[in-house]
């Protein structure tokens, strides 16, 4: 029998011990460093008890006044109010938010960039550009921090009017950045030890600053439905490898704190896009993602011109059953990144990111589990037109999807119907013969034929 992985993250996160009762240890301000495994020990690292200046010349921002960005409508709602006496400052800066709550990291830099265009002593608009450069969830790796930290500066020296509030999630930007010439606030990062499996790469020691800043602004404002966005966020990047340990099923570092914080806050933020979509990737991968059902049930309705979100309770769907529910919040995920894409073209702007690939291949899987075998391999169809011409070892797999599907819908009789050249294209052969035939029948399959006869004659598991 083959077996099939679900399509989950496109990164890997690391396991250590965590404590469940959230609330309980968000009030005490737990320990940062339990967030990444083989961290090395800070104090060669960095004095992260006192994070001073780490200097750098930064050059001096010149806000670019033509910057622009579409009009994009119905990606949800929020309320957060910024110091500005634009109003069109304001708006770009929600659409921003927006855009970040759906992952789309591009268009949220665009819309904030326009929004520091329409007020540039704007102090949140440049904090809002320095955010989405920065990692994100599905691509934690930091590389050159130049720009990030230029527009963290200029959030700084725009701050003269700023809030409390205002002040101090600048201060996390600009400690997240490593001090970028200004000196950065002190922030309290405990010591303790680090349970767990091994780690595929550690943890910057800048993301476990910043999450602990957004730890201690969740506890100043407990019931702020942007700031438990922006520590969940934080925490999910700081916290390497799986969420949640697989042999015991405890929750990883600090994501069951957060994924229960998240709970208590959508109690009173409903329809929050950030918050529900948050405890969709804290649950998805645990024990209990039925406690994610109800933000998965809601998401898509929240935003129903983003794609990511149309898409993203499918996350939770597979792992509690409902696989026809999957197969059609992707169906319409693919289906809006047509008509996204369409608005975009209207009003003179290009795509700067089209979730298809991750889409089409959540349908196929949700497909084949449902029991669509027509939709499964028409998708799977698309999915191998996509990888064609790719030369990577997952555009093989795309290419092989066709066959892989019959054999795991045991179409025989659609076998013979495949051409020489989709033979060829699809590398089956090597795929399969390296792997698990070759150990099935003692050999190398001599053809596809051979390799689907296996299969199909094979009882084991």
């Amino acid at each position: 029998m083959l077996k099939f992985h679900v399509p989950m993250r496109a990164h890997h996160l690391a396991q250590t011990n965590s404590n469940n009762n959230a609330e309980s240890d968000l009030m005490r301000l737990p320990s940062a460093r339990t967030f990444a495994p083989r961290l090395k020990p800070l104090t060669k690292l960095l004095p992260l008890a006192a994070l001073a200046i780490l200097t750098s010349c930064v050059t001096p921002m010149v806000v670019d006044t033509d910057a622009k960005a579409p009009v994009l409508a119905d990606f949800g709602k929020v309320a957060w109010p910024i110091t500005t006496m634009k109003p069109e400052a304001q708006r770009l800066f929600d659409q921003g938010v927006l855009q970040a709550y759906a992952f789309n990291e591009n268009e949220a830099v665009r819309a904030f960039k326009a929004a520091l265009a329409a007020d540039p002593g704007c102090a949140m608009c440049a904090w809002g550009v320095a955010w989405q450069l920065g990692p994100n969830i599905n691509a934690p790796e930091r590389e050159s921090m130049t720009e990030m930290r230029r527009y963290a500066v200029l959030a700084r020296q725009n701050a003269v009017n700023a809030t409390p509030r205002e002040r101090a999630l600048i201060e996390a930007m600009i400690a997240r950045y490593g001090g970028v010439g200004v000196q950065a606030k002190d922030v309290k990062v405990l010591p303790s030890d680090i349970c767990g499996t091994k780690s595929s790469r550690e943890a910057d020691p800048l993301d476990i600053v910043y999450a602990a800043h957004l730890r201690e602004l969740v506890a100043a404002y407990p019931d702020d439905a942007d700031i438990a966005s922006l520590y969940a966020e934080a925490v999910m990047v700081a916290t390497t490898d799986d969420w949640w340990n697989r042999k015991t099923g405890a929750a990883v570092g600090q994501i069951g704190v957060v994924a229960s914080h998240i709970e208590r806050v959508l109690q009173k933020h409903p329809d929050h896009t950030g918050l529900n979509h948050y405890l969709i990737h804290a649950m998805d991968s645990s024990r209990e993602p039925q406690r994610a059902e109800a933000a998965a049930d809601k998401l898509g309705k929240l935003a129903p011109m983003s794609p990511h979100l149309i898409h993203m309770p499918a996350h939770i769907y597979i792992r509690v059953a409902r696989y026809g529910d999957a197969v059609r919040a992707n169906q319409t995920a693919v289906g809006q990144e047509v008509k996204l894409a369409e608005q975009l073209k209207e009003q003179n702007f290009k795509v700067v990111k089209n979730w298809d690939p991750h889409n089409l291949h959540f349908l196929w899987f949700a497909a084949v589990m449902d029991g669509r075998a027509d939709t499964a391999l028409e998708t799977a169809r698309r999915i191998a037109k996509r990888g064609e011409k790719g030369t990577y070892m997952y555009n093989e797999y795309q290419r092989g999807l066709p066959v892989l599907s019959l054999v795991r819908l045991q179409r025989w009789q659609d076998v013979p119907l495949l051409s020489a050249d989709q033979v060829r294209m699809t590398g089956f052969d090597n795929i399969c013969s390296d792997n698990a035939l070759s150990n099935i029948i003692g050999r190398r399959p001599t053809s596809l034929v051979e390799a689907l006869a296996t299969y199909r004659n094979w009882d084991g598991d």
